[in-house]
C-alpha cells in the first residue's frame, strides 16, 4: 500500500514539475517578446536620430543652397555687367561643392533611398557607393521579395550589410564582395536571409576578440534579440561567409496606380489646347517654401509659362492638378501625407496628359525608375542647372 502512495505522490511531484516548466517557459516567451520589442524600439530610435539629423541637412541646408544658387542663376542672366558672371559662375561652383558636401553627409547619417524605394534599392545604393568611396566591388543577387518588410528590420538589415561591407574594406584585403538577399521558408516561418561574402583574408572565428569581433558579437546580440541568427564560416586565407536571418515583416504597401480610383480629367484642359495656348501650364509641388518659391520665381520668370498653383505636400499636388489641369507638374519626391511617388501615380491615371517631372536632393540613379515606374516623364535633381530644369519642362510639354 505504501508503495501505491509513493507512486502517487510522486505523479503528483512530477505534475507539479511539469507545471511550473510550463510557466517558466511561458514566463521567459513572455521576456523574449519583450526583448525583441525593445530592441525593435532601439533601432528605431537609434534611426530617428540619423534621420533627425539628414532631415536637418535635406530639408533646410540642401534646400537653402539650391535656392541661392537658382536665385544666381537668374542674377547672371538678367545681368549685363562684364565682371558679375564670372563671380556668380564662382559663386556656382562653390554652392555645387556645399550641395555635395551635405548630400554626402545626409547619405551617410540615412540615406532617404533606404525609406522611399524599399530595401532592394537601397542595397543596390549602398553598393555603388561603397565601390565609388572605397573601391570595393560588390556583386549583388536580391530578389524582389525583399519588400515590403517591417521598417526597423529594413534599418537593421541595411545597416548590417553596411558594418559587414566595412569589415571587408577594412580587413579582407580583397576588392571583391557579394551580397545575396531572399525571403527563404523555415518550417511555418518566413525568413530574410542575406549573405556577405569575400575570397580575401579571412579569419578565426573562434577568435573574435579583434576589432572586427567586437562588431560581429554586437551583430549577433542584435540579430537575437530580434528573433535571428548570426552564421559565420571563415579561415585564414580562405575568405568569409556571414549569413543573417532574422523574421520576415510586411507593412501595407500603396495600392498601385491602377488600382486608384480618381475623376477623369475634362473640359479645360481640351478647351485650352482648342484655343492654341502656347504658353506651358506649370504646378510646383514642393515642401519646402523657400525652394518652392525659388521654383515659382523660375516659372514666372518664363515669357513662355504660367504658374497655375503651387502645393506644399502631395494631397495638394493632387487636388491643384485635378482643379488646375496643367500641362507639367514639378513634383519633389520627399513630401508629407503623400509622397512624390504616391502624387504622381494619382495625377497620371486622372490626367493621362499632363507630364510630371520629379524633382529630388536623390542622386539620379536612386529614384529616377521609381518615379519613371510611376508616370514621370522625366526626374532631375535638385543640385542641377536651372537651365536644365527649364529644358525638361519645354521637352516634357512638346511630348504632349
Amino acid at each position: 500500500m505504501s508503495g501505491v502512495q509513493e507512486a502517487g505522490i510522486n505523479t503528483t511531484e512530477q505534475r507539479h514539475v511539469e507545471d511550473r516548466l510550463r510557466e517558466l517557459n511561458s514566463t521567459l516567451e513572455r521576456r523574449a517578446s519583450k526583448l525583441r520589442t525593445l530592441a525593435a524600439q532601439l533601432i528605431q530610435a537609434e534611426q530617428r536620430d540619423r534621420r533627425r539629423l539628414a532631415k536637418v541637412l535635406h530639408d533646410h541646408l540642401q534646400q537653402l543652397l539650391f535656392a541661392a544658387r537658382m536665385k544666381s542663376g537668374l542674377m547672371r542672366r538678367q545681368t549685363g555687367e562684364a565682371t558679375l558672371p564670372l563671380a556668380l559662375a564662382q559663386l556656382d561652383e562653390m554652392l555645387d561643392q556645399a550641395i555635395a558636401a551635405s548630400r554626402t553627409l545626409a547619405l551617410e547619417l540615412s540615406p532617404p533611398v533606404l525609406y522611399d524605394a524599399g530595401l532592394a534599392t537601397a542595397l543596390d545604393w549602398l553598393a555603388r557607393h561603397v565601390g565609388e568611396e572605397h573601391g570595393l566591388t560588390v556583386a549583388l543577387e536580391i530578389s524582389s521579395r525583399l519588400d515590403p518588410v517591417d521598417e526597423p528590420i529594413r534599418v537593421f538589415l541595411f545597416q548590417a550589410v553596411r558594418e559587414l561591407l566595412a569589415n571587408v574594406v577594412k580587413h579582407a584585403r580583397t576588392d571583391q564582395a557579394r551580397v545575396c538577399a531572399d525571403v527563404v521558408v523555415d518550417g511555418d516561418e518566413q525568413q530574410i536571409r542575406v549573405i556577405v561574402c569575400d575570397e580575401g583574408a579571412g579569419f578565426d572565428p573562434v577568435q573574435l576578440a579583434t576589432t572586427r569581433g567586437i562588431g560581429l558579437f554586437a551583430l549577433r546580440e542584435r540579430l537575437e534579440m530580434l528573433g535571428g541568427q548570426l552564421e559565420i564560416e571563415s579561415r585564414s586565407g580562405h575568405g568569409t561567409r556571414v549569413a543573417l536571418s532574422v523574421p520576415y515583416g510586411s507593412t501595407e504597401s500603396q495600392l498601385p496606380a491602377a488600382a486608384v480610383t480618381l475623376p477623369v480629367a475634362v473640359g479645360p484642359q481640351t478647351a485650352r489646347k482648342a484655343g492654341g495656348s502656347k504658353r506651358i501650364r506649370v504646378l510646383v509641388a514642393d515642401d519646402h517654401p523657400i525652394l518652392r518659391k525659388g521654383l515659382v520665381d523660375l516659372v514666372r520668370e518664363q515669357a513662355d509659362f504660367e504658374l497655375v498653383g503651387e502645393a506644399s505636400d502631395g494631397e495638394e499636388a493632387v487636388a491643384l492638378a485635378l482643379e488646375k489641369h496643367p500641362d507639367i507638374v514639378l513634383m519633389d519626391v520627399t513630401m508629407p501625407r503623400l509622397d512624390g511617388l504616391g502624387a504622381t501615380r494619382r495625377i497620371t491615371a486622372a490626367l493621362s496628359e499632363v507630364r510630371v517631372i520629379g524633382l529630388s536632393m536623390h542622386q539620379h540613379d536612386d529614384m529616377a525608375q521609381a518615379m519613371r515606374e510611376a508616370g514621370a516623364v522625366a526626374y532631375l535633381t535638385k543640385g542641377g542647372s536651372a537651365d536644365e530644369l527649364l529644358a525638361a519642362i519645354r521637352t516634357a510639354r512638346n511630348r504632349g
